[in-house]
């Protein structure tokens, strides 16, 4: 084992007084930070961004508005399940028997298997 003492005079900041103050003020120049400018120069260099994003936005909100499919149009007897067979017979112009709308409702009802 080496029992020699360790040199630290290198690494002494104050053997040089001249480069020890240029580092502070070199340090303390690059630390220097530029104020800052006025709100209304700060809010207009952000202006571009804002616009942009807003038309972006928009251009994604109109897509729904724009490009509906058209709605299908729906009767009453659709809406409350009466079946097709059943419409036609109220539409005709002779009264329907019992036969034709028992036959009617049965066409409706699938069968088993």
């Amino acid at each position: 084992m080496i029992n020699d003492p360790i040199d630290f005079s290198p690494l002494d900041p104050l053997r040089d007084a001249r480069a020890l103050d240029a580092r502070i003020a070199a340090i303390a120049r690059d630390a220097v930070i530029p104020r800052p400018a006025d709100l209304v120069a700060e809010l207009a260099a952000l202006t571009r961004p804002a616009l942009a994003a807003a038309a972006v936005i928009a251009a994604l909100a109109m897509y729904p508005l724009v490009h509906r499919p058209a709605p299908r149009r729906v009767t009453t007897a659709e809406i409350l399940g009466v079946p097709a067979a059943v419409v036609e017979l109220a539409r005709a112009d002779t009264p329907p028997g019992v036969v034709d709308l028992a036959e009617a409702l049965d066409a409706e009802v699938p069968r088993a298997r």
